[in-house]
């Protein structure tokens, strides 16, 4: 960066000091090992996932766990959630590596998209996502339940981000 620009991302400053893996869970791995220790749902394209129900990527720091992407396979794309659930999802190096990862399923499971449905108030999966090459797609009413983002943000709507996988 510029020594005349100040970073005022909501994200974290990329530092390349800290480096993580992600791993793969199948469905239900969630029952006995990482962050997913309760049953938890996210209403998305019209569906409601149950996330501890899905397989998930883990970013892992040295041996311990940070954060779970959930991962579902809806029509052709993959998707992505639990960025509002998981704010950690949203940080340049843990979000870059499962994404990066994401991206390998899709390849391997036929898939061309990745999706990432967020909601307007998830003001820093949207900053990240976009740092991550997605674009906005789609925009519909929220269906979810009631919920606020950043500076009280009420979720209106539901935003579709989509990345061709490379």
């Amino acid at each position: 960066m510029s020594q005349n620009v100040e970073w005022i991302g909501p994200v974290k400053r990329p530092s390349g000091v800290r480096e993580f893996r992600a791993e793969r869970r199948p469905a239900r791995a969630a029952d006995r090992f990482g962050p997913l220790k309760k049953p938890l749902s996210q209403v998305a394209l019209g569906v409601e996932f149950r996330l501890d129900r899905l397989p998930y990527l883990l970013a892992i720091e040295v041996e311990k766990p940070l954060c779970a992407m959930p991962l579902a396979l809806h029509e052709e794309d993959l998707v992505l959630l639990g960025f509002g659930l998981f704010p950690a999802l949203c940080e340049v190096n843990v979000g870059a590596t499962l994404v990066a990862e994401a991206a390998r399923v899709a390849r391997e499971t036929g898939r061309r998209r990745l999706v990432a449905p967020v909601t307007n108030a998830d003001l820093l999966a949207l900053f990240f996502l976009q740092t991550q090459g997605f674009t906005l797609e789609a925009m519909r009413p929220y269906s979810g339940p009631p919920r606020s983002g950043a500076a009280g943000i009420a979720a209106a709507h539901e935003l579709v981000l989509a990345r061709i996988v490379d």
